[in-house]
């Protein structure tokens, strides 16, 4: 139950990749929006349609192993920590927020490479093996986990509230759950 729960939410993740330009525009508009907004660059030509998918390797190995750590860790906090199929509201909420605090310390890192791949100026993109390298050697290794508090504080009670509602709504939808 835990490793289909986990490579369910590591499969989702991969489909997240759809996403990829959308971020970029997001980022680029935050960080460059001097030059006017980043939508007229796209229509005049500016920034081609390959640009906005730069970091989209990194997105992938950020989402993959961070929705298996939200999936698992939810499974995981469910069965083994609270040892019941069948959780109460709180118990669900709990597990949800266990799993959530997997999923961003475990996709911190990438997360962070990725940003600063997508954030350099268009057509001026580095590696982000290159990049990895010189935010540990110029930063230390705790740069891997920049922005973990902000994240915790805000994207944590988020994920945890959609995956315990999700799942307790899943749950008593199909019957699974007594009246806790």
């Amino acid at each position: 139950d835990v490793l289909l729960s986990a490579t369910a939410g590591a499969l989702m993740g991969v489909g997240e990749i759809i996403f990829v330009p959308f971020n970029m525009l997001k980022i680029k508009s935050q960080m460059y929006n001097q030059d006017g907004p980043v939508l007229s660059l796209l229509s005049s030509g500016r920034i081609r349609m390959p640009d906005l998918w730069t970091g989209w390797t990194w997105t992938m190995a950020r989402n993959v192993p961070g929705s298996f750590a939200l999936f698992g860790g939810q499974e995981v906090a469910r069965h083994w920590l609270f040892k019941q199929h069948d959780t109460s509201v709180v118990q669900h909420f709990a597990a949800s927020m266990f799993g959530a605090t997997c999923s961003i310390l475990v996709a911190s890192p990438f997360d962070v490479i990725k940003t600063r791949v997508q954030g350099e100026h268009f057509g001026q993109s580095k590696s982000g093996f290159v990049v990895a390298r010189e935010l540990v050697r110029n930063e230390g290794f705790l740069a891997l986990l920049k922005g973990v508090t902000p994240k915790m504080l805000v994207i944590g009670p988020k994920l945890a509230y959609g995956m315990g509602l999700a799942q307790l709504l899943s749950a008593k939808l199909l019957g699974r759950e007594g009246n806790r």
